[in-house]
């Protein structure tokens, strides 16, 4: 089920991206404190840290980091060539899958949490000008990871049905917001005929933002993005959904 030549051989495709996106969330985890301190100092107030002030960049795992790597490492997928190459493998498919699945999200988890952690040191520097809202802030991380494992998964569905880029993306889009935009409209529809129950009464089948990647997209729009991101059991629903596609 996994084997660990395969598992580096993952890394080392992915490091190119890797880089470039740790070296991205890298640089955002040193800038978004020294911002926010030199504020809260201007300012004379504590400022209460939590998501987005603490690193609003880290979204960018899921909204790109996770599905450019599923992407790019099992494309031989897209390819007759490359494909029957890999199948030609020693290894059984399910091996392949789950060694580069498991080399993606060292790289995706791996560069949240240093990250995380590069930030939350510099915030210790100005510890009288700040007041980390650790709770918070663990629940938006485990929401963040929750969300990338969550695109993974929906990527390499899509890329098992589909055999083109373009309907690689198409498909993981529809497999990440067509269920959730199903049952909003519905539930919604129920709510404004019935008049009796409002939409978020019907828990997790009525509320967008349990899955946290398209809770938060639909947050740009009508400012709760925040919403998708704070709430643990979010991410709960979000890792389970991941890990069943």
């Amino acid at each position: 089920m996994w084997n660990k030549n395969l598992y580096r051989e993952g890394l080392r495709q992915s490091t190119p991206t890797g880089v470039i996106f740790a070296g991205i969330l890298l640089l955002a985890s040193f800038a978004f404190p020294l911002i926010n301190l030199s504020d809260a100092r201007r300012s004379g107030n504590i400022l209460i840290i939590e998501y987005p002030q603490f690193n609003l960049l880290l979204v960018l795992s899921f909204c790109l980091f996770a599905p450019v790597c599923a992407l790019s490492l099992f494309s031989f997928l897209n390819r007759r060539n490359r494909s029957d190459f890999y199948h030609s493998l020693p290894y059984k498919r399910e091996t392949i899958f789950f060694s580069y699945l498991t080399s993606i999200l060292t790289w995706v988890i791996g560069t949240v949490l240093g990250c995380s952690f590069s930030t939350v040191t510099v915030y210790f520097f100005g510890v009288d000008a700040v007041s980390l809202n650790f709770a918070q802030i663990l629940a938006d991380m485990f929401n963040i990871i929750s969300a990338c494992i969550f695109v993974a998964g929906a990527v390499l569905l899509a890329m098992s049905i589909t055999g083109t880029r373009c309907s690689n993306i198409v498909t993981a889009l529809l497999v990440i917001c067509l269920p959730r935009t199903l049952l909003s409209l519905f539930f919604g529809t129920l709510s404004g005929l019935t008049m009796i129950a409002p939409e978020a009464s019907y828990g997790l089948l009525g509320q967008a933002h349990y899955n946290v990647p398209f809770g938060f997209v639909l947050g740009l729009f009508d400012g709760s993005m925040d919403l998708a991101l704070c709430n643990f059991h979010n991410g709960v629903y979000t890792l389970i959904a991941g890990l069943v596609y």
